[in-house]
């Protein structure tokens, strides 16, 4: 008997972004969300923006057939220091440096 397993799900997160000095909610910030494995990461993910709270909230497909994909998000706005977080968990807090 041939079983075969498939591990799609579908993943949510919630990203809030602060202006690091300020703690003040950061809107606009331009957040890119990708995910795959061994390099290859144009396989799933997403892309928006902050709200006036700061809030960002999206989902997406997310595979785990041959291991789970690796997550990662981009946070660029002008003004501020750009960074990368990786191995995003369902909720994220982030705090941007304003450029000086």
């Amino acid at each position: 008997m041939l079983s075969l397993w498939g591990c799609e799900s579908y993943k949510q997160i919630n990203i809030t972004v602060y202006n690091l000095e300020t703690k003040q909610p950061v809107d606009s910030v331009h957040i890119i969300i990708k995910a795959g494995k061994n390099g290859d990461y144009k396989k799933s993910g997403a892309e928006g923006y902050t709200d006036s709270f700061g809030k960002f909230k999206t989902g997406f497909m997310i595979g785990c057939s041959f291991g789970c994909y690796d997550v990662f998000a981009s946070f660029h706005k002008e003004g501020y220091v750009p960074i990368t977080k990786f191995n995003l968990k369902d909720t994220l807090i982030v705090f941007l440096k304003p450029l000086r």
